[in-house]
């Protein structure tokens, strides 16, 4: 069976005061059966108010 990823997409977004008009859009990738370790990861350096998994779950609109 293929290796099955999760892929999560953001964009830098510019600061409506800095005049630059640059968004730069990217992608981290993660073997879907380490995902728990990398969030148990990511908890330890992220405080738990700023990261996105203290927040409800949105709902998927593309799925593979």
């Amino acid at each position: 069976m293929a290796d099955l990823f999760n892929i999560y997409c953001d964009e830098s977004c510019h600061l409506v005061s800095d005049r630059s008009p640059v968004m730069v859009p990217g992608c981290v990738w993660c073997l879907r059966d380490r995902v728990p370790g990398q969030e148990r990861s990511i908890a330890r350096v992220v405080p738990p108010e700023s990261s996105p998994l203290s927040k409800p779950a949105q709902p998927r609109l593309f799925r593979a």
